[in-house]
C-alpha cells in the first residue's frame, strides 16, 4: 500500500527458483547488487509503483524431493532432521529505500520488556525530514534496522555542565562534537564532552544504532519480546491446524528504539 510515492523503493529477495518477478504486471529483474546479506538480491521497483495497492508477484518452480517428505513425516531420527536441506523454501521479501511508514498511532500499545505492539495497517510514504527521537518506531520507522544520525546545536560556556547521559532503548551510539569522535556508547550511557567542547556553539552529532530485531522479528508470537528465539519461533512448525494457529497473532510486535529527552 502506497500513500504517497517515496524518493526510492527497492525490494530484496533470496535467489529461489523464480521463473518471473512482476510488480503490478510489469517484469522486474534483479539489479545485480545485494542488500543486507550477499544472498539477498535486489531490484529497483519505484518505476512500477503507484499510489494505492500494489502487487508484487513471484512465480517459482516449487520442488521438493521425496526424501524431504520422508525425513519430515516418516518418523526418522532427529539426526536426519538436523541435516535436512529443503530444495525450495518460501522466504520473506523486504522493501527498503528512502521512505517512512504511515500508521495509526492510536493502535499502538506498550508491553513488557520495551515491546511496542501495533494492530493496524501500513502504507509507504516519503521519508520524514524530522522524527521524534523518543520513539522512532511509532513515528514512521517500525521495521527499521540500522543507524539514525541525529544532530543538534549546543551553546557552551566554560563551567557549564559537560556530561552527556544518553538514556533510552538502543544498541550503540557514536558521539561526535563538531565532527570529531568523542565516544562510543556500548556498555555505558554517559560521556564527558568537556575535552571536545569549545566556547560558543558546538554541533553535537549522535549516530544511534539498533539491532535487526524490528526488521527480522519475531513479530507475531503472543509474547511480544521473548527471552529466547529459535527456528520454531518463526516457523510455527506443527502448530497450525485447519488453517489456524493459536500461537500466531496478526498484530505486529516491535521493541522501542529511541532516546529519553
Amino acid at each position: 500500500e502506497v500513500s504517497e510515492l517515496p524518493r526510492s523503493l527497492s525490494c530484496a529477495f533470496e535467489p529461489l527458483r523464480y521463473t518471473s518477478i512482476t510488480v503490478n504486471g510489469s517484469d522486474v529483474a534483479p539489479s545485480g547488487g545485494w542488500w543486507y546479506d550477499r544472498s539477498f538480491q535486489r531490484a529497483e521497483i519505484l518505476p512500477f509503483i503507484h499510489k494505492g495497492k500494489n502487487i508484487i508477484t513471484f512465480c517459482l518452480d516449487y520442488f521438493q524431493r521425496d526424501y524431504v517428505y520422508y525425513v519430515l513425516y516418516g518418523g526418522v531420527s532427529e539426526s536426519l532432521r538436523n541435516c535436512l536441506c529443503f530444495d525450495t523454501e518460501i522466504e520473506c521479501v523486504y522493501l527498503f529505500g528512502e521512505f517512512s511508514v504511515k500508521m495509526d498511532k492510536s493502535k499502538f500499545t506498550y508491553g513488557e520488556r520495551h515491546s511496542v505492539c501495533y494492530n493496524g495497517t501500513f502504507a509507504i510514504e516519503p521519508a520524514k525530514k524530522e522524527i521524534d527521537v523518543r520513539d522512532i518506531v511509532i513515528d514512521g520507522y517500525p521495521f527499521f534496522g540500522g543507524t539514525v544520525e541525529l544532530e543538534t546545536t549546543l551553546k557552551y560556556t566554560e563551567g557549564d555542565p559537560s556530561v552527556l547521559r544518553l538514556r533510552g532503548r538502543y544498541a550503540t551510539a557514536e558521539i561526535y562534537v563538531k565532527g570529531k569522535h568523542a565516544s562510543s556508547l556500548l556498555f555505558s550511557d554517559t560521556v564527558n564532552l568537556k575535552p571536545y567542547l569549545k566556547h560558543g556553539e558546538n554541533i553535537l552529532t549522535v549516530k544511534l544504532t539498533n539491532a535487526n530485531r524490528n526488521l527480522m522479528g519475531p513479530h507475531h508470537r503472543p509474547d511480544p519480546e521473548p527471552y529466547g528465539v529459535g527456528p520454531n519461533t518463526f516457523s510455527y512448525e506443527k502448530e497450525w491446524k485447519d488453517g489456524t494457529c493459536a500461537q500466531f497473532l496478526p498484530r505486529y510486535a516491535f521493541v522501542r528504539f529511541g532516546i529519553d529527552l
